[in-house]
């Protein structure tokens, strides 16, 4: 695997058009693979030396604050959220998933990014591991 970056500015229209359609595609159908491994770092709960990133994010929430996690996948983050008070609010591109991490997270709201507009203000909005 190959990474290229290139100033944003310098993207063509097409250019974007075209990686929207790629990681639409790839999020709509992820391997199975992606999801356990994001999960398998969810287990470490968010240890500071494990992932200091998380870690630190979910410190950032206190009682009573909303929190939005764009492309949720497995809504890891949500366990966190509610242990410190917080509301949860994610959403992904997979219907199934946003289906199992319901009945998961019972407390939580889950929506499509295919066919929602959320028109509400967040006290923090998070994006792990999406592209």
């Amino acid at each position: 695997m190959a990474i290229y970056c290139k100033p944003f500015a310098n993207v063509t229209e097409a250019e974007r058009d075209d990686l929207e359609k790629r990681l639409v595609g790839f999020y709509q159908k992820t391997p199975e693979c992606y999801y356990q491994i994001a999960n398998e770092v969810a287990a470490t709960r968010y240890q500071p030396e494990a992932v200091p990133f998380h870690f630190h994010l979910a410190g950032q929430v206190s009682r009573g604050m909303s929190v939005c996690e764009l492309g949720c996948g497995t809504a890891h983050l949500c366990s966190e959220v509610e242990l410190r008070g917080g509301r949860y609010t994610g959403l992904d591109w997979s219907h199934a998933l946003l289906q199992e991490n319901a009945k998961r997270f019972p407390s939580a709201r889950f929506f499509s990014l295919e066919d929602t507009k959320v028109r509400e203000t967040f006290d923090l909005v998070a994006s792990l591991y999406t592209i």
